[in-house]
């Protein structure tokens, strides 16, 4: 049944290649819409009765079998990730109507958009690690080719470039992560790796897949491909990648955490340490941009810090027995994260429409515009506040 339904979605998003330029976004928001209920229906389940959803979805003859598996974390960032691809699909209706001269770029854009969408759905709710190697490749292998749509540009080629070489140097550590386990002689599944971390507290396991999740968090010093990657993309792209792509990350390291059974102390130290050099270069670099979009990004360095400071505080928490601070930490993670997708998008969106109208993102080039965009400067003071 489900499989079925994967088909029949994936055949609706090649067959709005084909459709008149006239009706390919209303068809994108429709799919969008569709790929949000088919996952929330299993989310609202989890959600209601407390217990995992898990199903066998399709076995590959390489990567072997992929179960789904949904419990409360991965609910709540598939929540996340369909109300911001809903909100993204909206906003590219305004946005990517000038790309209708390029009508080649234009058609392929919708199909990579929701590739980008489903595999993020995919990372946040495969068990098997094979089949979630493949689907982080594909998920930043569609976001590549997102973040270059205008490829003519140099600047975005250089963006592109970096991003993909960042994005392929943390899945090697992935992959390396992947093998050791296999070599450890444990399932090669997030379960495995549970058992690995729990019976060994083996360093070198938590090592390779922290830094495969790092990079794609952007924690310093793996954070140079957001400062490029994100002016060069367009505006619901980079909201999708602030607000979705990167947290992923953060699920991964959520994940490491919660198989851990000791070395909670030295975990939360390093986190905290790390968290605290994100946050402060995250800060000070958005402070000296002059581009709307890059003071963005490195706000979004800066917020990755943050959330990396609460579960270092949680894990503190752990050690040291005190229930109080454990919650507070990981509670504090987790309603940034949600904070953070929420009012990072806003803003980009809001640099997007400023873009639009300007056509500038340069700050000293900008000013007055409330009086010309009141909406648009209202939601981006409330966004800022936030």
């Amino acid at each position: 049944m489900y499989l079925v339904c994967v088909c029949l979605l994936v055949f609706l998003i090649f067959l709005g290649i084909f459709l008149p330029n006239k009706v390919k976004s209303w068809a994108s928001i429709a799919i969008t819409f569709l790929v949000a209920i088919f996952t929330l229906v299993p989310v609202y389940e989890v959600v209601q009765t407390g217990k995992a959803f898990e199903i066998m979805l399709i076995e590959f003859p390489v990567f072997g079998i992929c179960n789904i598996k949904i419990e409360l974390l991965n609910a709540f960032f598939i929540l996340i990730i369909n109300f911001l691809a809903f909100l993204a699909s909206i906003y590219a209706k305004a946005y990517m109507k000038h790309s209708e001269e390029k009508p080649f770029h234009y058609s392929l854009y919708f199909p990579v958009f929701h590739l980008f969408h489903i595999s993020m759905l995919l990372v946040a709710s495969t068990e098997n690690l094979f089949p979630f190697l493949l689907f982080w490749e594909l998920m930043s292998l569609s976001s590549f080719f997102l973040v270059i749509y205008d490829s003519e540009k140099p600047e975005v080629q250089k963006a592109g470039l970096s991003y993909l070489v960042q994005m392929h140097i943390g899945v090697l550590f992935l992959i390396s992560g992947v093998f050791y386990l296999s070599h450890l002689g444990y399932e090669l599944s997030f379960t495995g790796l549970t058992k690995a971390i729990g019976e060994s507290s083996n360093w070198v396991l938590m090592g390779l897949f922290f830094a495969g999740f790092a990079v794609k968090s952007g924690f310093v010093p793996m954070h140079s491909w957001l400062p490029l990657a994100h002016p060069a993309a367009s505006s619901q792209i980079s909201a999708m990648m602030s607000g979705c792509m990167t947290k992923l990350g953060i699920y991964g390291i959520i994940r490491i955490i919660i198989a851990m059974q000791s070395g909670f102390y030295e975990v939360g130290m390093f986190l905290m340490i790390l968290s605290l050099l994100t946050a402060l270069y995250g800060i000070i670099n958005s402070i000296m941009q002059k581009d709307l979009k890059a003071i963005l990004a490195y706000s979004t360095i800066e917020n990755i810090g943050l959330i990396g400071l609460g579960l270092g505080l949680g894990c503190i928490g752990l050690h040291n027995h005190l229930p109080q601070i454990t919650y507070l930490g990981f509670a504090g993670a987790l309603f940034h994260i949600l904070n953070h997708a929420i009012y990072k998008s806003l803003l980009f969106m809001g640099a997007g429409a400023v873009y639009r109208a300007t056509h500038t993102r340069l700050l000293d080039s900008l000013g007055g515009l409330i009086k010309q965009m009141p909406y648009t400067g209202v939601f981006f003071m409330l966004a800022c506040v936030a």
